[in-house]
């Protein structure tokens, strides 16, 4: 069995490796904290209204921001039966607050059915508006 000559150089290994295992922490720390901050955010119900007939709906829906995108506010025109998920994206309308120049809520936009396929969308201008 071999002796260590130096205990110094024994004790720069044991902390190099103590020193290693310290960095995986932070870098693992680190990675799960920034997919949080970059995932794909939540939608949150505001509004719905039901056409004439029944047979569709628009839904109103503030879809969560993330470190790098606001909150935006969108509206999915959809079947009747249909019942909002974080997947949801709005295939009618999709706007932003444009950096904080307005608070997004249930009061931004206004939907009125003028019939059963003719729906009026009205929005505060200070919306950034997208689709």
């Amino acid at each position: 069995m071999r002796k260590w000559a130096d205990n110094s150089v024994r004790q720069k290994i044991v902390q190099t490796l103590k020193h290693s295992k310290t960095i995986l922490t932070a870098l693992t720390t680190c990675f799960a904290a920034c997919t949080s901050i970059f995932d794909n955010g939540t939608n949150t119900l505001l509004k719905e209204k039901d056409n004439p007939r029944i047979s569709d709906k628009a839904i109103v829906f503030i879809h969560g921001g993330n470190a790098t995108t606001d909150n935006s506010i969108h509206i999915l025109l959809t079947g009747y039966e249909h019942d909002l998920n974080d997947k949801d994206r709005g295939n009618i309308f999709v706007a932003d607050s444009d950096h904080g120049k307005i608070v997004i809520d249930s009061s931004t936009i206004d939907l009125s059915w003028q019939s059963d396929d003719s729906l009026t969308i009205t929005y505060d201008k200070k919306l950034r508006v997208f689709e």
